[in-house]
């Protein structure tokens, strides 16, 4: 059996990066999900502005097979590249490539977005640079990309759906100059703005006596570097910052998020050496009250501007320990604690982001979960396939990921046992798992706040999103199981690092001696999010007996259906076997309650459990449809596949790589027509298909993804 990993395929978004930075057009990488309100949710690398480059190595590093980035965004530095875009949207009404069409101004480096608007590139004037502006300054729905600004770049997938495509082929040597229009109008409007500013805000020291906020200007150092190391220091800049974005207007200026982020910037350097992250949110809050941004725009969106610069500041704090700032300093009232800060009228309920799913129904951004099963229930199997399946972004058991995520795995059985694992896993789905899947070989103890200050600083470094303690028992030495104080402990503990550094975690437990929940103390279950249990059929730990993964808790969606397992063992490279669990098919749940083939009776009594299941009609070629639903299960669900990809991997795994007439080669004509038959099956929803076959029916998930491919490579 060939359990080769296959070669990677060229990488689009790789070529795409290395090719602009050829042109000395800097690109860095972001990962880009889908919020509550439909709109994008776009996490770039930490401190993009810094990382963007043309370096061919670096580059690699972020998108090749194996890479920190793989599958992200590929973004362009404007203000880095010499590059000015205009951006021309047409959601919530606009029409913005109609009134830059109107102006009269177009490039021939155009690129058409995924929901349709477009993005014109033109060269930059030095001597008349260009920052960020989003206030139609020039014209209803264009926004102006410059100094401080980014531009998604094809062949970018957005994942509402479409992607990021040029016009036409970019010449980069005809870069058209940027219009006159765009630097008068630019330059207007932020003039008119800064007129507004002008009045120095009373009682504010004497940073607040100038004109302009320093906010407006990119490139300005607010750690040690910049001379703001000390508690008075830094509290003079935050609030004659905070006064001077305060007076730019009263009915929420158009850049007003993008100053927000900056604010934020300026008070993330601060946080847990002057003050704390709630303090510093809550001060911005009322800001942009006052500056009309709450208003214009949802208190939210406002959260969220804000909070993204606060990620980014925490990155680079002040080297000086010193005596936080009190309430008053930082213009906060004293009765804003902590829970003033967590008081909601049912408008700012509405307003408060729903839960965002990292795996579909069953594992959500900033949530805490627990896996529960016996000694050689494959427990840490499944917590290694769902790291995986995130670190790469394939599906989870059929159910889909939103996104490829950093994850941190602390096994405390060690690395070796884990890396022969995820090395299972990719020879399984001939799928390469990124250095984004980070291994930390011991475990990480909840209770000692040593590992916690060194697993922050290891989350801020890797950009990680998803935690991974196996197990909770290894995780929590000298703490009582079943003392309820000892575990909310603990979980108390998991809540401030989610609190702070935004993160989902997944505990792997044992369950008690009856197997139906986690071990110890039930305020474990009670206090996480999710839960997970598998159960084991009798005392039995043989592989031929039943494990089922049951959903037992879900804070923010239904129970997903039971899944029953089966582990499929590998060859590894050094000749060694390891597991990759994947759902048992009907016909193999069958077989493990009696220890043989099932008859006609049994599979029938499977289907009758599952009214949910469509049973195709006998056909010729039943077998060869089987075949191709068994690749299609292994290989089409993680990329799509071709019908002469499929038949190339049925040829190979059945008859031994020939085609033919001859007895025992695979009939090229046969194939064609069972492939034609499977694709009648796939009417564009998920669904279990079951085909009859001389071994006996098996069932299988047919998702619309998998056919994403069909038709369009060979």
């Amino acid at each position: 059996m060939d359990v080769s990993v296959a070669e990677p395929e060229p990488n689009p978004l790789l070529s795409a990066a290395l090719d602009y930075a050829s042109h000395g057009v800097a690109v860095f990488p972001a990962r880009i999900g889908v919020r509550g309100d439909g709109k994008k949710d776009v996490r770039p690398i930490a401190a993009w502005k810094d990382a963007s480059t043309t370096d061919p190595e670096v580059i690699r590093s972020w998108w090749a097979a194996g890479g920190s980035w793989p599958g992200a965004a590929v973004c362009i530095d404007c203000g880095k590249s010499g590059i000015v875009g205009i951006d021309q949207d047409i959601s919530d009404g606009k029409d913005g490539p109609a009134e830059w069409e109107r102006i009269g101004q177009r490039s021939e480096l155009r690129v058409i977005s995924g929901s349709g608007g477009l993005h014109d590139y033109f060269r930059a004037d030095p001597a008349h640079p260009i920052t960020v502006d989003n206030t139609g300054a020039v014209a209803a729905g264009v926004d102006v990309r410059g100094e401080g600004g980014f531009l998604f770049a094809p062949p970018s997938i957005d994942p509402r759906g479409g992607e990021w495509k040029w016009e036409t082929e970019p010449d980069w040597d005809a870069l058209p100059d940027v219009p006159r229009v765009v630097l008068e109008r630019v330059g207007a409007a932020h003039a008119g703005k800064r007129e507004k500013a002008t009045e120095p805000p009373e009682g504010a020291g004497e940073r607040s006596q100038r004109s302009e906020s320093q906010l407006f200007t990119n490139g300005n150092d607010y750690g040690p570097a910049g001379g703001y190391k000390t508690r008075q220091a830094a509290g003079e800049l935050l609030v004659a910052e905070l006064n001077a974005f305060k007076l730019l207007t009263t009915e929420g200026s158009g850049r007003s998020h993008i100053l927000a982020q900056r604010l934020g910037v300026l008070a993330g350097h601060g946080i847990g050496v002057f003050w704390s992250e709630a303090d510093a949110m809550e001060t911005i809050i009322a800001a942009c009250r006052e500056n009309g941004f709450i208003g214009t725009h949802t208190e939210r969106y406002a959260r969220g501007q804000i909070q993204r610069g606060l990620d980014y500041g925490k990155l680079q704090t002040w080297v000086e320990q010193t005596v936080p700032l009190t309430a008053e300093t930082l213009n906060v009232a004293p009765a804003a604690g902590r829970l003033r800060r967590a008081l909601y009228s049912r408008s700012q309920l509405r307003e408060l982001p729903r839960p965002m799913p990292m795996i579909d129904k069953v594992l959500y951004r900033e949530s805490i979960a627990v896996l529960s099963g016996k000694f050689g229930t494959y427990k840490s199997f499944i917590a290694v396939g769902m790291a995986c399946s995130l670190a790469t972004g394939t599906p989870w058991f059929g159910r889909s990921v939103s996104a490829a995520v950093p994850v941190i795995y602390a096994a405390a059985e060690g690395a070796y046992g884990i890396g022969g694992r995820i090395e299972a896993w990719e020879r399984k789905y001939a799928r390469s798992v990124p250095d984004s899947l980070y291994l930390i070989g011991v475990s990480a103890r909840l209770n000692q706040s040593a590992d916690m200050a060194e697993l922050g600083a290891l989350i801020q470094e890797t950009g990680a999103q998803v935690v991974v303690f196996d197990t909770l028992h290894a995780s929590t030495p000298g703490l009582d199981e079943n003392d309820a104080g000892d575990m909310g402990a603990a979980v108390d503990t998991l809540r401030t690092l989610r609190d702070t550094y935004r993160i989902t975690s997944l505990l792997v437990h044992h369950t008690g001696h009856a197997g139906q929940r986690a071990r110890g103390s039930s305020s474990l279950e009670d206090d996480a999010d999710t839960s997970f249990v598998i159960n084991l059929e009798g005392e039995d730990r043989r592989p031929e007996n039943i494990r089922t993964l049951v959903h037992r808790k879900a804070k923010d969606s239904r129970l997903i259906d039971d899944i029953p397992l089966y582990l499929d063992m590998i060859e590894l490279s050094d000749g060694e076997e390891s597991g990759v669990v994947r759902e048992r098919t009907a016909f193999e749940h069958a077989a493990g309650q009696t220890g043989s083939a099932p008859d006609v009776g049994q599979i029938q009594a499977v289907q009758d459990v599952q009214p949910w299941t469509r049973v195709a009609q006998p056909h010729p070629n039943a077998d060869l449809q089987r075949q191709i639903l068994q690749v299609l299960h292994d290989i089409a669900e993680l990329a799509g596949l071709s019908e002469a990809k499929a038949r190339a991997a049925v040829a190979g795994r059945w008859f031994g790589g020939r085609t033919g007439r001859e007895p025992g080669q695979l009939n090229v004509q046969s194939f064609e027509k069972a492939w034609r038959k499977v694709l009648a099956l796939q009417d564009g929803l998920e669904r279990r298909i079951v085909v009859p076959g001389e071994l006996g029916s098996q069932s299988f998930v047919i998702n619309p993804g998998w056919f994403a491919e069909v038709d369009k490579s060979e």
